[in-house]
């Protein structure tokens, strides 16, 4: 895309983000005292916009055997500790304490923040990722663009979407945001397309966040509250994929009824419903020895029906 000129609310917003990322950066190289607190202790930042969350069990595996050895930073909030950096580590964590009970003990830095401050550092953070989805674009899009105008993300969405017309300056910090997250896309189809995703109700969201395919569950917009509970168990165990889930609203759409959770799959459903775990990023989470594991059954799997289709 080419690379437009962003104005000067977007570079002084950009400049703060900076700041804030960079204090606080020097504050975990400083090492501060650090205290172990119970993961129950802490609870996620209300300021962050990332979902992704996959690829815990390794992790916790790790976290089972080493502990957590980079710190988990927070801030003191009434009850308790809010995460400032290491959302998935704190996740990772609860996974490995069910196993190993000590682990359920984390080494965190507590510092004073504001929420302005953790708003600035959560956009940070976000804005070093290359691999932002749908939901965290649009997250990430409106809180650039309320600082380049300074004002509030919700101001800012409820500007883009008035009937009487999008004001110039909201429309041109929208396209600075855009332009940041190295996103080619209109007003238009930001706003219909993406901002919607911030209104996928709490249940989808959380199995985003526990690892279940973004794609899949973001199509279950579409599906009725009971639809939506019967059919997101299937996509977070990986019997469901994106075709399933656009073949299933088809059906309802047809009047056809969704064989029942409980209902064995057949020989060829589960094998692609296995295949489908095959992502390069599973893969590349495998350690050499699973690695070496995988290609040997994949040739075992291969012969099986090269020889079945003689």
């Amino acid at each position: 895309m080419t690379r437009r000129k962003l104005s000067s609310g977007m570079q002084a917003a950009l400049q703060r983000t900076q700041a804030v990322h960079q204090e606080i950066q020097s504050l975990q190289r400083e090492r501060a005292p650090v205290q172990y607190l119970h993961v129950d202790e802490l609870r996620p930042s209300r300021f962050q916009a990332r979902m992704d969350f996959t690829g815990l069990d390794s992790l916790a595996r790790d976290i089972e055997q080493h502990g957590v050895l980079v710190p988990l930073l927070a801030r003191p909030v009434e009850g308790g500790a809010e995460l400032m950096a290491g959302e998935r580590r704190w996740r990772a964590s609860r996974l490995a304490a069910a196993t190993v009970p000590e682990r359920a003990y984390v080494p965190v830095m507590v510092r004073e923040a504001t929420d302005e401050e953790a708003r600035l550092f959560g956009l940070r953070e976000n804005l070093e990722r290359e691999d932002l989805n749908g939901y965290e674009v649009a997250s990430a899009a409106l809180e650039l663009a309320a600082l380049g105008l300074t004002t509030t993300a919700q101001d800012v969405r409820a500007r883009l979407t008035r009937r009487s017309g999008v004001e110039p300056e909201v429309e041109a910090a929208l396209q600075d945001a855009l332009t940041v997250l190295g996103r080619d896309l209109t007003r238009l189809s930001f706003t219909k397309h993406y901002l919607p995703l911030l209104d996928l109700p709490d249940a989808l969201r959380e199995a985003i966040r526990r690892g279940a395919s973004y794609n899949a569950v973001r199509l279950l917009r579409r599906a009725t509250p009971d639809q939506q509970a019967e059919w997101l168990p299937r996509i977070e165990s990986g019997e469901w994929g994106v075709r399933d889930v656009e073949a299933a609203l088809q059906g309802a759409r047809a009047g056809a009824t969704v064989p029942p959770s409980g209902a064995a799959p057949t020989l060829a459903e589960e094998t692609r419903r296995v295949f489908r775990l095959a992502s390069p990023r599973r893969i590349e989470r495998l350690d050499a020895g699973r690695q070496k594991r995988l290609q040997k059954l994949l040739r075992e799997v291969e012969a099986l029906l090269q020889n079945g289709g003689e």
